[in-house]
């Protein structure tokens, strides 16, 4: 059978819906995105013809439609189930708005938009996708928070009590003194989403003694 014979039969949209897909655009979208091969699916179309018809495997900048809901909290235009993860270089956590970007053997890597390595991504659009966050995924998020203070007894005791009025958690912490009787205290707090993130910013900025609290990401030096 004849490529163009198996797409109008309707086999590939059976083989989709083996595979847990609702559409052959969702089929093919995780085949792009390297969740699902295409021998699987040669072997699924071969299996209802006498000959095994050549699939063509599409290109990343195959186009998709529809929006369904993943794992990790986001929501992409695709297939689901698809091979993803946050990106280390700006961490981003729900309310950050971002970019999905195909990437070759990873899937696909969620980027803040403000992410300088998106800058160097661009030149290839085709590889960006549309996400957005799935606000009915909720889930706790590491976030690096970079204190100055005033190098004074206590001041590390209530940016912890702090943070902990909030509800969140503290993973890390580190103080290290200054020469000039400051104080940086390093911390990486497990917060839901960028309005948490704010309330514990403007919590630790209450304390007395705190000069300056800020949310940090890899590409940014401390002050």
């Amino acid at each position: 059978m004849a490529p163009a014979q198996a797409l109008k039969s309707g086999q590939l949209l059976d083989a989709a819906t083996r595979e847990g897909y609702e559409t052959i655009d969702e089929l093919i979208a995780a085949v792009g995105f390297g969740h699902l091969s295409t021998a699987q699916v040669v072997g699924k179309l071969a299996a209802h013809a006498s000959v095994s018809p050549p699939v063509e495997e599409p290109t990343s900048s195959a186009k998709v439609s529809g929006t369904k809901n993943l794992s990790k909290g986001i929501q992409v235009k695709g297939a689901r189930d698809l091979l993803m993860q946050l990106s280390r270089c700006c961490n981003p956590v729900p309310g950050d708005k971002i970019l999905g970007y195909i990437t070759r053997g990873r899937g696909l890597t969620i980027h803040a938009v403000d992410c300088p390595n998106l800058e160097a991504l661009d030149y290839d659009r085709a590889r960006l996708v549309e996400v957005e966050w799935d606000i009915a995924t909720p889930g706790h998020h590491p976030v690096k928070i970079a204190v100055i203070a005033a190098d004074k007894t206590g001041v590390l005791a209530n940016v912890s009590s702090a943070i902990a009025e909030c509800h969140a958690n503290i993973s890390r912490a580190e103080i290290i003194t200054r020469e000039d009787r400051k104080a940086e205290l390093d911390f990486v707090v497990e917060i839901a989403d960028t309005a948490h993130l704010n309330r514990v910013l403007k919590a630790i900025e209450r304390v007395e003694g705190v000069i300056t609290a800020r949310r940090v990401r890899s590409w940014q030096e401390k002050s």
